[in-house]
């Protein structure tokens, strides 16, 4: 299934109320403070396919050194469309995530460490939301290229890259096609993009991710 071009997805009236709260959900994110909505402990195993499942691999593959990233993200799956906000936290082992709707509204907070995913999610969101699924789709999207290689062998899938474009398969063909766009102009030392769609074929969703900010650790 080809990735076909989208346009942008945040309004100018979107990224202000962006600048707005950015500041109190990192300072959530830093300082280990809870969301409103319960308390869950999911478990590190995510379905790539409908029959297929990876335990979650460490965050030693994605780009290396300690950052925060403010994300704008489109979801399509079937008919339905979602917009959200994100704020990521790498340190060191650990994987922080905060997702927002677009004028601020708290939904989901985790911590990825250790092999254990935790977090809070506001009681508004669906109750099938899976927090692993969130840090899966981050690992796939941003993993580094032979890291993320090595670890899918494992479950008789393989990646290959081409250029900006992404390909997991399993035995039966395409699973997951990723596209890049031309890398950011952010001072990363890894080359980090600035927009990437994931498209996961087997389950039927797309994910268009659009990083707006970052602070180097």
């Amino acid at each position: 299934m080809p990735v076909s071009e989208q346009p942008a997805i945040v309004s100018r009236r979107v990224l202000t109320k962006h600048l707005q709260i950015v500041p109190w959900v990192i300072l959530t994110l830093l300082s280990g403070c809870s969301l409103p909505g319960k308390t869950v402990v999911q478990s590190p195993k995510v379905y790539l396919t409908k029959s297929l499942q990876w335990q979650l691999p460490g965050t030693g593959l994605l780009p290396p050194g300690d950052y925060i990233l403010t994300q704008s993200v489109q979801a399509d799956y079937g008919n339905k469309t979602a917009d959200f906000l994100f704020h990521v936290e790498k340190q060191q082992s650990r994987l922080a995530m905060a997702a927002l709707t677009p004028d601020g509204q708290p939904l989901v907070q985790l911590v990825y460490e250790n092999g254990q995913v935790s977090g809070h999610i506001n009681p508004l969101v669906p109750p099938e939301l899976s927090l692993p699924y969130l840090v899966s789709d981050f690992l796939l999207a941003y993993g580094q290229e032979d890291q993320l290689r090595s670890v899918l062998n494992g479950y008789t899938m393989t990646l290959q890259q081409f250029g900006q474009h992404r390909i997991i398969r399993d035995q039966a063909g395409p699973v997951i096609n990723i596209q890049y766009s031309k890398t950011s102009t952010l001072p990363f030392k890894w080359q980090w993009p600035a927009e990437v769609t994931l498209q996961n074929l087997a389950l039927d969703y797309q994910l268009i991710i659009q990083t707006l900010s970052y602070t180097l650790l």
